[in-house]
Order: C-alpha cells, then sequence, then structure tokens
C-alpha cells in the first residue's frame, strides 16, 4: 500500500511542478522537502557594511539619509541604526594674487550621516548603491565601506567636565579604578 501512495503522491507532484525525493533505506523511506536546500545563501552575503554621506547642508544630509533607509526597506535589505556625527568646522584662507595676504576666510561645516546595512546579497547592493548614487544631493560625498566598530565610537562627543573629575577623584585617593572606569576619548 505504501509504494502505491507514493506513486500516487509522485504524480500528483510532476503535475504542479513540485519535486518529492525520496530515498530507500532497509524498507523505510522518509521525504525531503526542497525548501531545505533552498534556505542555504546561493550567493555571497556581506555581514555589515557602513554607507556613509558627508556634506556642508545638514538638512540636507538628514533627508537623504531617510530617502537611503526607505531605499533599503523597499529592496528588503536590513539596516540597523542610523547615526550622525558631529559637525567638523574648517576654516579656508583665500589669498590674495601672487602674495601671502589674506583676501577671505570661511567657516565652514562638515557634516557626515551614516547607516548601518547587515546582511546585504551581493546582487542587491550594486543596484542599491547606484540608486543612492542616482539621487545624491550636490556637494555631497558618498562612501560605502565595511563597518568598523571604532568608526561608531567617534560619534560619541567626550565629557570633559566628567573626565577631569574622575580624574580628580583617581589623584584624592577615591574609589580603586576596577570600581569606576575611566573614560577615554
Amino acid at each position: 500500500m505504501f509504494p502505491r501512495t507514493l506513486s500516487l503522491l509522485r504524480g500528483t507532484a510532476q503535475r504542479s511542478n513540485f519535486q518529492i525525493s525520496c530515498r530507500n533505506t532497509k524498507s523505510t523511506a522518509y521525504y525531503e522537502p526542497p525548501y531545505l536546500e533552498s534556505s542555504k545563501a546561493k550567493y555571497p552575503v556581506y555581514e555589515a557594511l557602513t554607507v556613509q554621506v558627508k556634506g556642508y547642508d545638514y538638512p540636507q544630509l538628514e533627508n537623504f539619509q531617510k530617502y537611503a533607509h526607505t531605499m533599503a526597506t523597499y529592496m528588503d535589505i536590513p539596516v540597523e541604526y542610523c547615526w550622525a556625527h558631529p559637525a567638523r568646522h574648517h576654516e579656508v584662507r583665500r589669498f590674495k594674487h601672487h602674495s601671502s595676504a589674506i583676501d577671505a576666510t570661511y567657516k565652514i561645516l562638515t557634516c557626515e550621516r551614516n547607516l548601518k546595512i547587515v546582511n546585504v546579497d551581493s546582487l542587491v547592493l550594486p543596484l542599491y548603491i547606484e540608486v543612492l548614487h542616482t539621487a545624491l544631493p550636490e556637494g555631497s560625498k558618498l562612501s560605502v565601506f565595511t563597518f568598523d566598530p571604532e568608526h561608531e565610537k567617534d560619534r560619541y562627543v567626550p565629557d570633559h567636565d566628567l573626565i577631569s573629575k574622575m580624574k580628580e577623584l583617581d589623584e584624592l585617593g577615591g574609589p580603586p579604578r576596577d570600581a569606576v572606569p575611566i573614560p577615554k576619548f
């Protein structure tokens, strides 16, 4: 009776584009569904990547980061989290022609927004980068690189008052160093 049932199942499976594979081992047969093999990744996967956008206009970068997050969601790219780095101040000097005298001084802010994406399929990543590059605002720079935890630590602004108080407490013979760690920035 069992072989007849198996042949009926095979006939039904062939008509519905579904394959049944059976292995006969000492008069027992077991079913192995095809989706067990499909759960393995067919293409290489990037573990963790950082999408970095730098520019001079913070609201424009923030809007672009929202767009990048939305596009990643549409393309089934998991976004772990997003963050902003503190703005960096630059001073640019323009000199007079053929002299070392300063003609004008400009103060420029460089803003940076980051997006951490994980488990990105190697076929989807080039399309995602191309979509982002197409929509990139003027004067902005787009970079994609592997995630580095050290880069993430740069976003924290050091609390100089806390650090000085911790050193002062240490000098006065306060609690041992193991009890209260001194942050290193």
